[in-house]
């Protein structure tokens, strides 16, 4: 497994950026929010982000808090797009497209700080709330 390390707390925290980017359709068009990470070995955080974890309103960070206070010693989740193996000190994202073939893009697996993790979460939740009710105000 060709895993990128990011386990240095506050390093860490300003590795992405968002962007609002206007998706075609053939009726209408549409604004979405997009996390995109800065460095490319990270891209696979942003696939998470954007894709798995607002499934089931953000459950994620259920599992998260139940092995970051101690209640469980590991949690998996798997989602749409990744398969999460979560322990107290760190998470390991894989891509569940990796091995479907060469003409199916895939991103490498990425190992993260779970805090970390968490915190990205928590702050997309809220980016994510945020640019809801900017749109509603128009």
């Amino acid at each position: 497994m060709n895993n990128i390390k990011c386990m240095v707390k506050g390093r860490c925290e300003r590795l992405y950026k968002l962007k609002t980017v206007t998706v075609q359709g053939k009726m209408n068009n549409k604004d979405v929010l997009v996390v995109e990470f800065t460095d490319e070995a990270y891209q696979i955080i942003g696939a998470f982000l954007m894709t798995d974890a607002p499934l089931m309103n953000f459950s994620v960070l259920t599992l998260l808090e139940k092995v970051l206070v101690g209640k469980k010693a590991r949690e998996q989740f798997s989602g749409n797009r990744c398969r999460l193996d979560i322990t107290k000190e760190k998470t390991i994202i894989n891509d569940l497209f990796s091995g479907l073939g060469d003409d199916v893009p895939a991103y490498r697996s990425c190992e993260v700080e779970t805090r970390q993790l968490k915190d990205w979460v928590v702050q997309w939740k809220k980016d994510k709330e945020s640019f809801a009710r900017k749109k509603v105000d128009y």
